[in-house]
């Protein structure tokens, strides 16, 4: 993704029935610090593992799970761009 300002965030999408660990979400960190962007974000249909947020609380990474999916896809506006 890259907004109106230029800056880079990269988007890893997992479609679990079950838990995203930490290891997907350190991958996703070396795939954001090595392309330069500014921040992450892990979306998700399952869960993500406790391990997993506490790795990633001080890190520009945005963590998705299904049911945040879910509600933001209820209530979020529909953009035309």
């Amino acid at each position: 993704l890259i907004d109106e300002q230029g800056r880079r965030a990269v988007v890893q999408c997992k479609r679990y029935r079950g838990t995203v660990g930490e290891e997907t979400v350190r991958d996703l960190y070396g795939t954001m610090i090595h392309s330069g962007a500014i921040g992450a974000y892990l979306v998700t249909t399952g869960t993500i593992s406790q391990a997993a947020r506490r790795w990633a609380a001080d890190k520009p990474i945005d963590l998705i799970d299904g049911e945040r999916l879910a509600y933001m896809a209820r209530t979020l506006p529909i953009s035309t761009r």
